[in-house]
């Protein structure tokens, strides 16, 4: 797929340029940020974004991160959108066993260990 520029930004809808949060971790919350670069159907393309992190003051381990740069090295990701089976409504995309949500514009607490 030819990549396509888009311009992140927080969005309600699962489209191009809106971006995603992910938090996952066992004994420390991680955050990943990606912008979706382009959708096709079911199916959307997505580009990792950098974390810009600030540690919270006089802690060393834990914090706040928001979404910095687009990655334009990481390749992009074909993800199936998720349906909630209750509702019908777009929820993300699932990683593993974490999901990708739309972010709200807020700061994401993260946490690491050690």
């Amino acid at each position: 797929m030819k990549r396509r520029s888009v311009v992140p930004k927080v969005s309600e809808q699962l489209e191009a340029g809106a971006v995603l949060v992910r938090k996952w971790g066992y004994e420390q919350t991680n955050v990943d940020f990606f912008v979706i670069a382009d959708r096709k159907n079911e199916l959307a393309f997505l580009q990792p974004m950098t974390a810009v992190k600030t540690p919270d003051e006089g802690l060393r381990m834990t914090g706040s991160a928001v979404p910095g740069e687009i990655d334009d090295q990481a390749p992009l990701m074909r993800k199936k959108i998720r349906i909630d089976r209750q509702t019908q409504q777009e929820i993300g995309f699932l990683f593993d066993r974490s999901l990708a949500v739309l972010w709200d514009g807020k700061p994401v607490r993260y946490s690491t260990y050690g």
